[in-house]
C-alpha cells in the first residue's frame, strides 16, 4: 500500500499538470521538459522531507511513478527492465539500477531533451547515493537476496 501511494504522489502532479499545460495549448516538448521537474522534485522530496529533518526514503516507487506518469510505455518497459534484472540478479537494488538505466537511456534515444537527459542522469545518481549501504552489503555479500523473501 505504502508502495502505490509514493507512485501515485508523482504520477497526479505530472498528469494534472499536463492535461492543464495541453489545455493552454503549451508545446509538447516544454510540458514534457516540465513533468520531468515536477517528477523530479516529487522524489527530491520524498527522499529528503524536512519534517524528517531530511531522511526519507529511496525514491524508488515515487521513480517508477514518474517513469508511467511522464511515458506510460516507456514506464512499463522500465518496470520489466526492473523485474527482470531484480531476479535474475536476485537483488533488488540491481533491478532498481536497471530501471533508472532503461529510463535514462529511452530518454536520450527518443530525443526528449537534454533538460530531462540531466534530470534522470541526476535522479540515477542520487539513487545510487542512497542505495550506497545496499551497495556496500553486495560486495560484503550480506544483502538479502531477493529470492529470499519467496
Amino acid at each position: 500500500m505504502v508502495a502505490l501511494i509514493d507512485i501515485l504522489k508523482a504520477v497526479f502532479p505530472i498528469v494534472i499538470f499536463g492535461l492543464l499545460l495541453r489545455m493552454e495549448g503549451m508545446e509538447l516538448g516544454l510540458i514534457r521538459m516540465i513533468q520531468y521537474i515536477i517528477g523530479s522534485f516529487v522524489i527530491i522530496g520524498h527522499n529528503f522531507p524536512f519534517q524528517m529533518k531530511f531522511l526519507g526514503g529511496k525514491g524508488t516507487a515515487s521513480a517508477v511513478g514518474m517513469i508511467l506518469a511522464v511515458n506510460w510505455k516507456i514506464g512499463l518497459l522500465s518496470i520489466v527492465v526492473f523485474v527482470l534484472i531484480a531476479f535474475i540478479s536476485n537483488y533488488i537494488v540491481v533491478g532498481v539500477f536497471s530501471m533508472y538505466l532503461s529510463f535514462l537511456s529511452t530518454t536520450f534515444i527518443f530525443d526528449v531533451g537534454m533538460t530531462a537527459f540531466i534530470i534522470t542522469l541526476v535522479l540515477f545518481g542520487m539513487s545510487i547515493v542512497k542505495h550506497r549501504e545496499n551497495i556496500a552489503r553486495i560486495k560484503n555479500k550480506t544483502e538479502p537476496k531477493l529470492l529470499s523473501i519467496f
